[in-house]
């Protein structure tokens, strides 16, 4: 599939080296009301808990964050892309936001940043650490070994 043409704000690579240079470690954006430009909403140090408190109840957003974390006593971090559709967006604005997904992914990856792990969600509430933590990490299940049963003795 093309890419589909959507032009970048000059502000999102600088927005995008802030994280890179640790000034800033989230970087929010959005599309423009033409659904042609792809604009920076808001760049800074946001824990996860405010992220999701800053996602609109009607509209979507892309949001880079480079999540600071402890795994195996180390600490650590890890870039994610969340892309956030809520149910009660309109559907011309669920349909702009899923065709520049990727491109929103590319911009980000064009400026050096290597993501880790996209995260999709509908609802501010799945915008948790532990939901980023199992993504990062998901759990593998343990094989059991079914041994099959000894064929009783005749007698």
């Amino acid at each position: 599939m093309a890419d589909v043409h959507l032009s970048v704000d000059a502000a999102i690579p600088q927005a995008l080296a802030q994280v890179k240079e640790g000034k800033a470690d989230t970087v929010i954006l959005s599309l423009n009301a033409k659904f042609d430009g792809l604009a920076v909403d808001r760049v800074g140090v946001l824990t996860v808990e405010e992220i999701a408190k800053l996602m609109p109840a009607k509209d979507a957003r892309y949001t880079l964050h480079q999540f600071s974390h402890e795994h195996e006593g180390k600490q650590t971090t890890a870039y994610m892309f969340l892309y956030y559709c809520p149910e009660a967006a309109p559907p011309k604005f669920k349909m702009s936001y899923s065709t520049f997904k990727a491109t929103a992914v590319k911009v980000v990856t064009a400026a050096g940043i290597e993501i880790n792990k996209q995260f999709e969600c509908s609802e501010p509430a799945e915008i948790k650490a532990d939901a980023f933590i199992t993504e990062l990490y998901p759990k593998t299940a343990d094989k059991k070994v079914i041994s099959k049963a000894k064929p009783k003795k005749k007698k």
